[in-house]
């Protein structure tokens, strides 16, 4: 589905603005990501593994993003991702 960085980073930055916007929060507010993750998860079950492929592909490279999906990742990461 994600065939680059950018594609998987614009994924992520579309899903927290329109948090933000839905909220009337700035997007320095934290917990957009988790609580837009939640969101989707609540329309669509099947929302689950695109949000693991785009975190899977950003976490290639080194994006700032990535500090904003760290409450996120836990629950994107599989359980056993904790010992690396």
């Amino acid at each position: 589905m994600f065939t680059s960085q950018g594609q998987a980073k614009r994924f992520f930055v579309d899903k927290i603005v329109a948090q933000a916007v839905r909220e009337g929060h700035p997007l320095s507010e934290s917990g957009l990501a988790v609580r837009a993750y939640a969101a989707d998860i609540a329309s669509n079950p099947d929302a689950g593994p695109t949000y693991r492929e785009a975190f899977h592909v950003l976490n290639q490279g080194d994006h700032y993003i990535l500090m904003m999906l760290e409450g996120l990742s836990r629950r994107l990461r599989p359980w056993w991702a904790f010992w690396r």
